[in-house]
């Protein structure tokens, strides 16, 4: 849907819902649902940097993750290869199961190493206190 509303995103920029299929000589069963269409309707032209930087963000997040080396690292990467493959269709970026996933999957290996940080720091504590007299 994209293609066909690309020569009337002006016309488009500021409306909600799915106003631009309104604007295309396209079938409406022969297309799907546009990210682009409908975020340009949503948020303007402001929509392209949003693009732009989420995309940036998300590919760097991807490398730092994938950089690390851990195999429990790459727990997100699923979650950023799928939104970033689908986001000419859907921005899933936005939405609750990517966010959570990715949360997820950035939480659990942190959480994993500030534990196994705060457990070296506590065996290297001294034992006892015995040689203090009360």
């Amino acid at each position: 849907m994209a293609v066909g509303a690309a020569k009337v995103s002006d016309k488009l920029a500021g409306f909600g819902g799915d106003e631009y299929r309104d604007w295309t000589d396209i079938d409406y069963n022969l297309n799907t649902n546009s990210a682009f269409a409908l975020l340009l309707q949503q948020m303007g032209y402001w929509s392209w940097p949003y693009f732009a930087l989420v995309c940036l963000v998300m590919g760097f997040a991807f490398r730092a993750m994938e950089s690390l080396g851990r195999t429990v690292f790459l727990l997100p990467c699923g979650a950023i290869l799928y939104g970033s493959a689908e986001v000419w269709r859907l921005d899933l970026f936005q939405q609750g199961a990517f966010i959570i996933w990715f949360a997820i999957g950035v939480g659990l290996p942190g959480t994993l190493l500030f534990l196994r940080r705060v457990r070296a720091i506590l065996n290297r504590a001294p034992r006892s206190l015995s040689g203090f007299s009360h």
